[in-house]
């Protein structure tokens, strides 16, 4: 059967649309407790630490990660170049936590963020009949 449009282009362009989004924009992440913290462990490869930024919000801890070099080098006619820059960033909702205490390190491409979980409120009341 034969196209018009190759079917090799016309197959690429499609799967870049709906695979593009999801590869770029998704941090793998492993988060896991011991005693009062959590530890929220994600993969940024190619990033430099300067290029994260952490933000809490109301127990949301935002991870974003952008990098902007796009250069042209001499000889060399990028047909496409997508691992000089980009962004990615994930969200996780962490519920109470002590947002003051929040450490973070980065190495060799992995982020590990130590967020320490907030004290227990005595949340049981007695109500007084009247």
């Amino acid at each position: 059967m034969n196209s018009l449009i190759p079917r090799k282009f016309f197959l690429d362009s499609l799967l870049d649309e709906f695979s593009e989004p999801y590869s770029t924009s998704l941090l793998k992440s492993d988060i896991y407790e011991d005693g009062d913290n959590y530890h929220v462990v994600v993969d940024i490869p190619g990033y430099d630490k300067d290029d994260i930024k952490l933000t809490v919000d109301k127990g949301y801890l935002k991870i974003s990660a952008i990098k902007e070099e796009n250069h042209e080098e001499e000889g060399k006619k990028y047909l496409r170049q997508e691992r000089s820059f980009g962004s990615v960033e994930r969200t996780f909702y962490l519920g109470e936590i002590e947002e003051d205490e929040i450490k973070a390190k980065f190495d060799n491409g992995t982020l590990e963020v130590v967020i320490p979980k907030q004290a227990k409120k005595e949340s049981k009341k007695t109500i007084e009949i009247e």
